[in-house]
């Protein structure tokens, strides 16, 4: 595993690809140091693309950065990394986050992101369930609630979709289901 890790980081490095290289990198030093394989089976499990951070898919048109009708205030980005942090080369990962305070201050787009965000990082596996140990055909939800079931529908779900759906990256790499389910 040792020289199986060097190689692949050794492979990063000669490509230029500062992004593969501090994923692998990490998984390595987790491997090898840590005799933690979790990273390593990971970027092996049926992922189809490299993660890109939360700041890329902000900013990038390919995801959210795509939409000219999309604009994150400058002060809900550090929100945004706090909550979305890189796993992938060794930020410890935020497992429950609130988001409180009045009209106005952007808790329905950090939220709104962040749900984006972890549909991508979903959407990168052939079958995500294999993360969790999980066989193939359980279903994994991603709740939306609100008081009445018209707002969550309305304002959760239709956009939430509509914007996921409207990015560059999903028409490119995702396959669609025109049904709903509630």
């Amino acid at each position: 595993m040792k020289l199986l890790a060097e190689r692949e980081v050794a492979k990063a490095e000669a490509s230029g690809d500062k992004r593969m290289e501090a994923v692998l990198r990490f998984a390595a030093e987790q491997a090898i140091v840590e005799n933690n394989l979790v990273p390593f089976r990971q970027l092996t499990m049926g992922m189809k693309r490299l993660p890109v951070t939360i700041d890329e898919f902000v900013e990038s048109p390919d995801f959210l950065g795509g939409d000219p009708d999309f604009t994150i205030w400058p002060a809900l980005r550090e929100d945004l990394h706090l909550i979305n942090r890189d796993v992938w080369v060794g930020e410890e990962p935020v497992h429950e986050a609130y988001l409180g305070g009045a009209i106005g201050t952007g808790k329905t787009v950090v939220g709104t992101v962040t749900n984006l965000f972890q549909l991508y990082q979903f959407s990168r596996f052939e079958k995500p369930q294999r993360l969790y140990g999980l066989s193939p055909s359980t279903i994994i939800m991603f709740p939306l609630q609100s008081v009445m079931g018209k707002v969550t529908d309305r304002v959760l779900y239709r956009s939430l979709r509509s914007m996921f759906s409207a990015m560059p990256f999903a028409r490119r790499f995702m396959r669609w289901s025109n049904t709903k389910s509630r």
